[in-house]
Parts: C-alpha cells; sequence; structure tokens
C-alpha cells in the first residue's frame, strides 16, 4: 500500500514538474501527501538507525566476547617448553670431610650424613673329584660316665680309656671331673657326667652302636665296679683307606670363580638398594668372603659352598654438595649452586671412630657447580610477564642463555598455569 503510493507519488510529481498541467486544489493535496511521506519516511529511518546501531553494538560484543573466550579456551589447553642453560664452573677438588653415622649423635660440628648398607649372599657349586688320598679318620661318639662309688667327685685326666666288653679302646680328650654320688635314704643315687670319646685307632671296625664302657684304669680298684659308662649315642666316623678328593687346583679356581660371582652380586644388589640422594663409591665399600665350605654329595661329586660379605658407608649427595660449595664457593652460595658429577669422585678413607658414629675421608675429581634457580618462582614469574620474557630473564643472572617453545606454535602468551610450563635445564 505503501509502495504503491510512493510510486504515484513520484509519477505525479514528475507531471507537476514537467507540465505543470494539475489544478491547485490538486496541487495541494498532493503537496500534503508527499509531506506526510517524507515525515514517515524520516521518521522510519530514525528507527531503522537505531536498530541498525543497536546490531552493530551488539555485534562488537558477541565479537569481544568470542576473543575473550577464544584466548582463554587456547590459553587452557597451550603449553610452553623452556630450555635454558645454566651458568657453571668445573672445579678440581681435594677435600677431607667428615661424616656422621646415621642413628649417632655428636655435640662436634660435621659435613654430612653416612648410612651404612650390609649385604650377606651365598653360592654354591659342584665339582667332581679329580684324585684319591689315603684317609683316617677315627671314630667317636657321646657317653654317660657315672659315679656309683662315692659323695666324691673324681678327676679323670686327658685321655682316659673306656673299654668295650669286646676289647675296643676309646678316650677322652680333656681332663674332666665326676662329680660325687648322693645319698639317699641311706643307699647312694649315682652321678654322671657327659662327654665325648675317640676311638683308640683309625678305622670303620670302631663304628659300633650303643654299649657298656669299663674303666681299664681302675682294674684292682674298688672303683672299677663304681664307676661305669653307657653309650649315649652310637660310635661313627671310622675309617682308614683311599678316597676320592678335590684337587688343590681345581678347588683355588672353584673359589677364585665363586668369589667372582658372589662380589658381582654383591655389588648389583647395592647399588640397586642405595637410595636416590646417596652414592656409594667402590672405595667406601668392603667386601669379605667365608671359608671354603666342601661338602661330599656323593663318592665322586663335592659341593663347595662360600658366604660373601659386603658393608659400604653411603654418602648424602645433597650434604656432600653443599660442603663442596661451601668450600670453594663460599658459604653465600651454598643454596644457590649445586654440586653435579659427584659419581665419579675418587674416595678414599681416612678415620673411623666406631664409638662417637664419625668417619673421616678424601673426596677428590672435578666437580661441575650449577647455578640453580626457584623454578616454581620462575614460572610465576614467566605468566605475570604478559610475553615480556626478556624482562623476567635478566631478573634471573643464574641463566646464561634460554629458548621458548610455545604450543601452538603461533600463540605467544605463557599459560596461566604453573603446570602447563616446562622447565628444561641444559647442563654440559
Amino acid at each position: 500500500m505503501i509502495k504503491r503510493k510512493i510510486q504515484d507519488i513520484i509519477v505525479k510529481k514528475q507531471k507537476r514538474v514537467v507540465f505543470n498541467k494539475m489544478p491547485e486544489k490538486e496541487t495541494e493535496a498532493e503537496n500534503f501527501k508527499v509531506h506526510n511521506y517524507f515525515t514517515k519516511a524520516k521518521e522510519n529511518s530514525r528507527r531503522n538507525g537505531r536498530i541498525s546501531r543497536g546490531k552493530i553494538i551488539f555485534g562488537v560484543f558477541l565479537f569481544l566476547l568470542f576473543l575473550v573466550v577464544g584466548a582463554k579456551t587456547i590459553n587452557a589447553f597451550s603449553k610452553a617448553v623452556i630450555q635454558i642453560q645454566l651458568h657453571q664452573e668445573i672445579i678440581n677438588v681435594d677435600s677431607t670431610l667428615k661424616g656422621l653415622i646415621a642413628g649417632k649423635t655428636i655435640t662436634e660440628p660435621f659435613d654430612l650424613s653416612v648410612q651404612t648398607m650390609e649385604i650377606q649372599i651365598s653360592e654354591e657349586r659342584s665339582l667332581a673329584a679329580t684324585g684319591k688320598k689315603i684317609v683316617e679318620k677315627k671314630a667317636s661318639g657321646q657317653i654317660v660316665i657315672y659315679n656309683a662309688y662315692s659323695s666324691s667327685a673324681q678327676p679323670f685326666i686327658e685321655r682316659t680309656r673306656f673299654e668295650t666288653p669286646d676289647g675296643k679302646i676309646y678316650r677322652i680328650q680333656n681332663k674332666i671331673i665326676v662329680p660325687g654320688a648322693k645319698i639317699e635314704e641311706g643307699k647312694i643315687a649315682p652321678s654322671s657326667i657327659e662327654t665325648t670319646v675317640y676311638a683308640n685307632s683309625a678305622g670303620e671296625e670302631y663304628n659300633i652302636d650303643l654299649t657298656d664302657f669299663t674303666i681299664p684304669g681302675f682294674k684292682g680298684d674298688p672303683r672299677y665296679d663304681g664307676f661305669y659308662a653307657r653309650s649315649k649315642t652310637p660310635m661313627a666316623g671310622g675309617f682308614k683307606g683311599e678316597v676320592p678328593i678335590v684337587s688343590e687346583e681345581d678347588e683355588t679356581k672353584l673359589k677364585e670363580s665363586i668369589e667372582k660371582t658372589i662380589e658381582e652380586r654383591l655389588w648389583q644388589q647395592a647399588k640397586a638398594q642405595t637410595p636416590e640422594d646417596f652414592v656409594l663409591y667402590s672405595n667406601a665399600a668392603q667386601i669379605t668372603f667365608s671359608e671354603n665350605q666342601i661338602s661330599a654329595r656323593d663318592k665322586n661329586i663335592f659341593t663347595m659352598k662360600k658366604e660373601g660379605f659386603l658393608f659400604a658407608y653411603l654418602l648424602n649427595k645433597e650434604g656432600l654438595s653443599r660442603s663442596l660449595v661451601k668450600k670453594y664457593l663460599g658459604e653465600d652460595l651454598v643454596d644457590k649452586v649445586r654440586a653435579y658429577d659427584l659419581d665419579n669422585l675418587k674416595f678414599q678413607m681416612v678415620s673411623l671412630d666406631e664409638k662417637k658414629g664419625t668417619v673421616v675421608f678424601q673426596i677428590q675429581g672435578m666437580v661441575k657447580f650449577v647455578w640453580i634457580i626457584e623454578e616454581e618462582e620462575f614460572k610465576k614469574s614467566l605468566i605475570a610477564s604478559s610475553g615480556n620474557m626478556e624482562k623476567v630473564f635478566k631478573n634471573y643472572p643464574a641463566i646464561e642463555k634460554a629458548s621458548v617453545v610455545f604450543k601452538p606454535s603461533w600463540w605467544r602468551f605463557f599459560p596461566n598455569k604453573a603446570s602447563k610450563i616446562q622447565i628444561e635445564s641444559l647442563i654440559k
């Protein structure tokens, strides 16, 4: 309806302007219509202008909101990897330090704490007999000697003889005293003592079962009937003849092989059991071995068993580092510098005071001293820097060089969480 009026007005207006043939009344009416049209058009234009400006403002607001949300989203998923090269110095150290063994307390100063480590393992191997020799062994066993003679104690000198009913002689090796008998209700209650006897000669014929013994030395004496002995165990172990043996050369070779294996196993366990904050030096450990324990498994096969023992002192790395920094760089740098390559130093024991629990030792070698930074504080500074990395790095003189890798690569802001910032310290 409005459109059509406009066409009409335009047409009419053209007729009026070009030809000028309209009656006056019609012209006035037409002028009123035209005025009315432009008035409404102006109002519509104002209303449309207000609507357009509102749309623009709303659009700008949405765009800014999108940028803020997008930036926060990207920042939440972004990461940063910072590689820093720290200042360092290499010094040849030669220092004598005192360590205090864990669990001990002293009033005098010491440099660092020391832990002790003890490990014990065994190794067993078999070997064949490679030689023979004549062996003579005397049978032996336990007997009980009785005193049914008097209430007085009776001494027996070493090598006193005891005789079986078939005439076999066994002897004691050391002097003994048989206690006196007890008198109970007017009767003698025999006393007794237990001891070991050995056959008078080597041979299997002295291996016998339980039996009774008399004391030949008391023959013709009233004590012969008052003192006697009885077996507690059979007599065994007697032998005389040729037996297979392990040659001395083979025994030595096997001993060395077993000890080498034990030593390797001890070091493996020692290294595995050393805490991460301690260092184990080879010269701070001592390994010992038991005697060869050889037993016959059968007639021609023998078994050798040995035990190995490791005792070591473990030095606390933090204490060792602080002691070396203090001595070579000054006490004011103890918390700002850390010593590296401590595992490569040479350790030499100087003295040990077991009562106090202190060890004095010498440390020698090349030590790398590296200036350190407080990483969490460094991360917070980067987050607050708004991308001004150079200003942050200038506040950390311990950093000689630095490079930053942002993820994604086109994002040039640090994540707002310290956990999203990774610090990699490069040590030459």
